[in-house]
């Protein structure tokens, strides 16, 4: 049909004459290269692999109909997903739009003193946690983040951008959270990504601990009884695009082909991730619970991005020491849509 097309036009052109002689040089050249290809099958054959192999390595570029389809599903958490044995694998309903290329869920695990007892030492052992994209979770809030615990129900907070404008960076010192402005330091690096605020205050950490624990089980910061706890927000600094992008822009031939429209990657081996998983599955039973040297913690989390922490004032105010950013936790496995 097409080559009916162009013969039609072909012949429309030839009564113009001045294209006289151009179409005579287009028949004149189609003619010897079907002469060519027919005594050459070779070439008509590494031309049409060529052709085919262009498809393969982009499939995008192939027509609508035939084009593998890529679909995003909403992130399930109302019935306790991430709360099973095997939390960290998550699970999707309905479709929704994909944010291309951009991270939807983000794991992490850190390091931390937990008191089974409060009349006994506290015990350091590994966490698991997971922010969720709200609108990965079919929720309009396209500025806000969700906090879950994996493996066990405690942790469900909510964060906002801390800021709509510029996309945030900070320097740090490679491989930690102290920041610096000094950008001629051979040892620093600049990141950029998500700079993330507390929904809700908490009250100040510098607290001795039982007032933190009735502080921490308040309702709300005007009551007079919890004006001891001098609220303040916490934020979270989560490196998802330097010095190093979590969801990539180039993926294997096989997920061009046959990934779903959400990939997890690892962003360790897999051997530390799962002795990272089996540390926070076993975490919250004293029974079971494994207590965590520096020295092993450091091992396992070692080269992962981390999530740098800083408390903020109501007003978003500087708090001295408090507001230098700390180490929080790090990142072991991002979903990114694609």
């Amino acid at each position: 049909m097409l080559e009916k097309l162009i013969e039609y036009l072909a012949g429309l052109l030839a009564r113009w004459p001045k294209a006289r002689g151009v179409v005579a040089r287009y028949r004149l050249v189609r003619i010897q290269t079907k002469h060519f290809l027919k005594n050459h099958p070779a070439i008509t054959l590494l031309v049409l692999l060529g052709a085919l192999s262009l498809f393969a390595i982009n499939p995008n570029n192939l027509p609508e109909i035939v084009r593998p389809e890529h679909k995003c599903h909403v992130i399930e958490t109302e019935n306790k997903e991430l709360y099973q044995p095997d939390g960290d694998n998550l699970r999707f309903g309905e479709e929704r739009p994909c944010d291309h290329q951009q991270p939807v869920g983000l794991e992490f695990f850190n390091l931390s003193d937990v008191h089974f007892h409060e009349d006994k030492p506290p015990i350091p052992l590994v966490s698991a946690g997971i922010f969720l994209k709200e609108t990965a979770r079919n929720i309009a809030a396209p500025g806000q983040w969700h906090e879950y615990s994996v493996y066990k129900e405690v942790n469900n907070f909510l964060w906002n951008n801390a800021t709509t404008t510029a996309v945030p960076q900070q320097r740090f010192v490679k491989g930690s959270c102290d920041a610096t402005l000094d950008a001629a330091r051979f040892d620093t690096e600049n990141r950029q990504g998500l700079l993330l605020r507390s929904d809700a205050m908490r009250s100040n950490p510098k607290l001795d601990r039982a007032t933190w624990l009735k502080c921490n089980y308040g309702t709300t910061p005007d009551q007079p009884e919890f004006k001891i706890c001098d609220y303040v927000y916490i934020e979270f600094f989560v490196p998802t695009i330097s010095p190093a992008r979590l969801c990539p822009d180039k993926v294997g031939l096989q997920d061009r082909w046959f990934a779903p429209g959400t990939k997890k990657i690892l962003l360790t081996d897999v051997a530390s991730y799962k002795d990272l998983g089996f540390l926070a599955r076993m975490r919250w039973e004293e029974r079971t619970a494994t207590p965590v040297p520096t020295e092993r913690w450091e091992t396992l989390s070692k080269g992962l991005p981390k999530i740098c922490m800083r408390w903020m004032g109501p007003k978003g105010e500087w708090l001295g020491d408090l507001s230098k950013w700390q180490e929080f936790a790090s990142l072991g496995a991002a979903w990114c849509d694609y």
